[in-house]
């Protein structure tokens, strides 16, 4: 999964998304 932080896509563990 992706997340973005702070303007950054950042890839997560699946769960945590």
């Amino acid at each position: 999964g992706r997340v973005l932080h702070g303007g950054v896509w950042q890839r997560v563990n699946p769960k945590f998304t």
